[in-house]
């Protein structure tokens, strides 16, 4: 039928390619695979920055402009030694003012010291820089297959990240930030060190990757023969991790559901901070609703902790818009918007199977009985029944008049004089 022959869904519609900034110390292997592994996604711009000396790229591509236009960061044994202050600085500025998520590398010509500025935003602590480097191999337990960053297409995901080649990764003294998440760790000559090789880091609106080993140029080519997707799969879902965060609104507001039927009440729920995101419960929330020609409004009502809630009932059909603010003693504290639909398809037909199952169940618990179509004449002998031997009152209605009976006249004279007779003997009157 027309009612169950057709879906309705929404989505979200990126309109631009993700920008995408590699920015290498130097040229090497791994700035080349990494490369050329982001460019075979056709949803991504990639641009790179690759210095040769100091303020001198092979790319003539401006710095400055290449930063403010990046959506992820891509860093590739940079900062090195020769790197110049003032891409540094415009680096951290990205990173640390901007919120830009950022990918890390950390390679032989990495400068750990110069690291140092942007320490704050970095997944890891480096407690003591030592120059000489180790053969690991990275070690994935069975727990963290679950994160998607490490997914393949392997049967056994575990054994494919366990068996990669060896790579090189520094003797420094590096550990995780208490809230980073350590996704793979190293391994020497099949003895675990409980040392982090891949760190992600989510921290508010922020979010990184780190890899602290190089030669990562190993894993693409030992998989390639393989058929295996590890490496791409890596590079490519760090994308999309690093930018698929939308940052936390001060005010956000969201219906329990995308689709509704006709008649069904539309609950909409909101959360209101304030600028320290402190939950805020004494905010006005209003929301308009606007559907075709047709604007309507709601107040949601506070239920604690910066929590609000309300309900919003029409009779129309279609797409509806909307847009809620919240404010608080004449100051704005945000706003928000978003869609839903009601009742373009009627939920009654997406299944239009007689639910035998539920019929009999609602039968057996309130003593009835279940009768298909061709039973039906058997239904018609109990009906009967029931009639003929369910109970019959009666009722009678009497109506006394009681201001036209005489002997009620009668008493109430009688009544009245006695009082009167008391009073006289007592001296009240």
């Amino acid at each position: 039928t027309f009612g169950n022959n057709k879906n309705i869904f929404y989505i979200n519609v990126i309109s631009n390619k993700i920008r995408i900034l590699v920015i290498a110390g130097s040229p090497s292997p791994d700035l080349s695979f990494i490369k050329n592994s982001l460019e075979e996604d056709k949803n991504l711009s990639v641009k790179s920055l690759t210095q040769v000396a100091s303020n001198r790229f092979i790319e003539k591509n401006s710095p400055a402009a290449e930063l403010d236009s990046a959506d992820v960061i891509f860093l590739i044994g940079f900062p090195t030694k020769e790197s110049g202050p003032d891409l540094l600085n415009r680096v951290k500025n990205s990173i640390s003012q901007k919120g830009k998520p950022f990918f890390l590398i950390l390679e032989d010509n990495t400068n750990l010291s110069g690291l140092g500025n942007l320490q704050p935003e970095l997944p890891f602590i480096i407690q003591n820089i030592d120059n000489s480097v180790s053969e690991i191999q990275p070690v994935v337990e069975t727990s963290e297959m679950e994160n998607p960053l490490i997914q393949n297409n392997q049967p056994n995901p575990v054994d494919a990240w366990n068996n990669l080649p060896p790579v090189f990764m520094t003797n420094s003294q590096i550990v995780a930030r208490p809230e980073s998440e350590v996704i793979v760790k190293a391994r020497l000559n099949n003895v675990s060190l409980n040392a982090p090789l891949i760190i992600s880091r989510r921290l508010g609106s922020k979010r990184s990757i780190t890899v602290l080993a190089n030669s990562v140029w190993k894993w693409k080519l030992q998989t390639a023969t393989k058929q295996l997707n590890l490496f791409d799969n890596f590079i490519h879902n760090s994308v999309k991790w690093l930018k698929s965060f939308e940052e936390q609104k001060q005010v956000s507001i969201k219906t329990s559901k995308k689709l509704y039927a006709l008649g069904e009440p539309v609950e909409f729920s909101a959360q209101v901070y304030d600028a320290a995101y402190n939950p805020v419960s004494d905010a006005e929330v209003k929301v308009n609703i606007k559907h075709n020609d047709v604007k309507d409004e709601i107040i949601l009502n506070s239920i604690g902790s910066g929590l609000y809630e309300g309900t919003y009932r029409t009779n129309q059909t279609g797409d509806f818009s909307f847009s809620g603010s919240a404010v608080r003693e004449n100051r704005s504290l945000g706003s928000d918007q978003g869609s839903f639909n009601m009742g373009e398809v009627d939920i009654e037909q997406l299944n239009p199977r007689m639910d035998y199952e539920f019929l009999t169940s609602l039968a057996d618990n309130t003593g009835g009985k279940f009768f298909y179509y061709p039973d039906m004449q058997k239904l018609f002998p109990i009906i009967k029944n029931i009639q003929q031997n369910a109970s019959r009152e009666k009722t009678e209605i009497n109506e006394i008049k009681l201001w036209s009976n005489e002997w009620l006249l009668i008493i109430t004279i009688v009544l009245f004089g006695i009082e009167w007779f008391i009073r006289k003997q007592s001296g009240m009157l």
